[in-house]
């Protein structure tokens, strides 16, 4: 993920001089970095080891429910300032690309 391109992106999708754009950018681009530190720390390690005096157990590490809330948090935030996918190549409008064979 290169930051510094997705502001240059961005600033081509909202208006400059509004102060609240130029914020939701910003806010934007630091939950963008944050998820990336997350991701790169919990590809690393996604599970740990968690010690209570004797008792040792595993557990998925935090970091993955983080990356969760903040990818949701990035897609609230990219709708709310007009930054919907389109939708994906092959799939009409108002369809799910799904069949009727597919029910069965």
């Amino acid at each position: 993920m290169d930051i510094p391109n997705m502001k240059e992106e961005l600033m081509k999708q909202v208006n400059p001089e509004s102060a609240i754009a130029m914020e939701k950018v910003d806010r934007y681009l630091s939950l963008a970095e944050l998820y990336q530190k997350l991701q790169e720390v919990a590809m690393k390690q996604p599970m740990i080891v968690i010690k209570n005096g004797k008792q040792e157990y595993t557990k998925t590490n935090p970091a993955l429910t983080d990356i969760n809330r903040i990818n949701g948090a990035l897609i609230a935030l990219g709708r709310d300032m007009g930054l919907a996918s389109p939708p994906s190549p092959g799939v009409d409008k108002g369809k799910a690309g799904y069949s009727a064979g597919d029910l069965t």
